[in-house]
């Protein structure tokens, strides 16, 4: 994804998971499968996956450069999490860090972190189990869960 400038804010995306997640139906209650049949084209294998016709799903952390600090507003899906009734996430070995230094920033240098589910030290550097300390993994950070820092 491109950078996103909103003033002086330069804003990144960095996919955490990006792939097929649920049945339709077990996201949409009142689902129509005919509707899906009569638009296939609009939707596409971006929105569906054409195997399984699963929904895709995007999960995304974002890297927000203000001139003065760099804040993670991160998704908390992190690394080697026991999650075995998501398998998506379970144990998940993602890119995380080495996408986070693709966009020129050190986990080091970053000076907040608002994390967007209510998890202490749910991601951490290295990519192992968090730590019950919050800030291993962003050691210069300052930690938010919605307004409460830690």
């Amino acid at each position: 994804m491109q950078p996103i400038r909103i003033g002086n804010f330069e804003v990144n995306r960095i996919a955490d998971y990006q792939g097929p997640f649920f049945d339709p139906p077990d996201f949409f209650p009142d689902f129509d499968p005919e509707v899906v049949r009569a638009n296939t084209a609009l939707l596409g294998p971006r929105l569906l996956e054409p195997g399984t016709g699963k929904l895709i799903f995007s999960f995304h952390s974002f890297v927000v450069r203000t001139g003065h600090h760099t804040i993670l507003i991160d998704s908390c899906i992190g690394n080697d999490k026991e999650r075995p009734t998501r398998p998506q996430f379970h144990r998940m070995k993602s890119s995380f860090i080495d996408d986070l230094g693709g966009l020129g920033v050190k986990p080091e240098e970053v000076d907040f972190v608002m994390m967007s589910a209510g998890t202490r030290g749910s991601r951490t550097a290295a990519g192992s189990p968090p730590s019950p300390t919050p800030n291993t993994s962003w050691p210069s950070a300052n930690t938010t869960i919605g307004r409460i820092s830690i």
